[in-house]
């Protein structure tokens, strides 16, 4: 049985300082060519936290079966089965189709597996491509002539920082201060506050007015 792994270099085009492309394609072997009996073959794609993956199914005929038990191609994220496929059509309970299916995840495992018997079928032709990096957005603020973030025009993905300041003296700041936008699109702090289910406040300090 031939196991084979093979890690995908992604391509990575700038379009300008702030945006890049990167995209590629899958195949099984052979392919148009009809594929080989008593295969084992893995792909790994992985790209920078924030981002997703898409793959596009431009072609896939994989021999069909009950929950695809003889050839199949499966996509996987550490353990788990995001898509198990076969088939011909779209009209197969286990084909793919066609139109490009969104991973929210930045790494899969690609698994494809045969059985011995002559084989007639074809593979498949995958397109992948990365999607967007999550952009958490700007916090709404519940009361602008209270608070502020500290930058005015802060960067908003994954990973970026912003931070709350009070902009009256005798007030001060009730909750964390510091955010970063994690994978999910959310701004928390380092102590697990959410800005978005529970954003900090201004309230009127003790007097000496400390703004934090």
């Amino acid at each position: 049985m031939d196991r084979i792994i093979l890690i995908v270099s992604l391509l990575w085009m700038s379009l300008c300082e702030c945006k890049v492309a990167m995209y590629g394609h899958l195949q099984s072997p052979m392919f148009p060519e009809p594929y080989s009996s008593d295969l084992h073959m893995r792909w790994y794609l992985k790209v920078p936290h924030g981002y997703k993956i898409q793959l596009t199914f431009n072609h896939l005929d994989i021999q069909p079966s009950a929950n695809c038990t003889k050839d199949s191609l499966t996509v996987l994220s550490d353990d788990e089965v995001l898509g198990k496929f076969c088939g011909q059509s779209s009209t197969d309970s286990h084909h793919p189709g066609t139109q490009p299916i969104l991973f929210p995840v930045n790494h899969l495992w690609l698994v494809f597996e045969t059985n011995t018997g002559p084989q007639t079928h074809l593979g498949f032709f995958i397109f992948y491509q990365v999607v967007g990096a999550v952009d958490c957005g700007l916090p709404k603020i519940s009361d602008p002539d209270l608070m502020a973030l500290t930058e005015e025009n802060p960067l908003t993905t994954y990973k970026q920082n912003i931070s709350f300041k009070c902009l009256l003296e005798y007030y001060q700041l009730v909750g964390d201060a510091n955010f970063i936008c994690d994978a999910s699109g959310n701004w928390v702090s380092d102590s697990g506050q959410n800005a978005s289910e529970n954003p900090p406040q201004c309230v009127p300090g003790d007097g000496l007015g400390a703004c934090h």
